[in-house]
């Protein structure tokens, strides 16, 4: 469970890494960066900065979700017999 938390962990900070990438880049070209610059925003930074957002929000969930499963310990119940329908 755990090599799970930090697998998540790693792939979150890489996708908030990846639109700091690409968010610094954009702004550090030029004051003009969307008329001198477009095709570079467009094409080049912008999946930077969604695929960064993508892996980090989807990470996010997983690692909640898996805290929650850890929390109440469901995993336990589902092997109790007593529970069993």
């Amino acid at each position: 469970m755990m090599s799970g938390i930090k697998e998540n962990l790693i792939y979150m900070v890489l996708g908030l890494c990846l639109m700091a990438f690409g968010v610094i880049t954009a702004l550090s070209l030029s004051d003009d960066f969307w008329m001198n610059h477009s095709f570079i925003g467009s094409i080049t930074l912008a999946p930077f900065i969604m695929f960064g957002c993508v892996l980090a929000t989807t990470n996010s969930l997983i690692l909640v979700m898996n805290f929650v499963v850890k929390l109440l310990n469901i995993e336990s119940m589902k092997s109790n017999k007593k529970w069993s329908w």
